[in-house]
This record gives structure tokens, C-alpha cells and sequence, in this order.
């Protein structure tokens, strides 16, 4: 279960990132695309942080 968790996590991040870079190429909507961004290394960084907890 715990992977799949992961493989999800970085699928939904990939795609957020796919738009985001589509959408700067395109148009150039800064804010759609930042707001694109932030939330896939929000994605990321939770996933990093619950990994570096349970190491410890």
C-alpha cells in the first residue's frame, strides 16, 4: 500500500509539472503556473518529509 502511496504521489506531481511547463510555454499565465508548481513541491516535500521520519 505504502508504495503505491508514493508511485500516486509522484504521478500527480509529474502531470501538475507537465502543465505546469505546457502552460509557460503556451501563454505565459505566471500564477496558474506557479500555483501549479508550488502545490507539486508541496506534493514532493511531504512525501520527503514523512520518509526522513521514519528513518529516525
Amino acid at each position: 500500500m505504502r508504495k503505491n502511496y508514493t508511485h500516486c504521489l509522484f504521478f500527480f506531481a509529474g502531470i501538475l509539472f507537465a502543465i505546469a511547463s505546457l502552460l509557460e510555454f503556451i501563454n505565459n499565465n505566471s500564477w496558474i503556473v506557479n500555483l501549479c508548481l508550488a502545490i507539486t513541491f508541496m506534493l514532493l516535500g511531504v512525501d520527503y518529509k514523512k520518509k526522513s521520519r521514519n528513518k529516525t
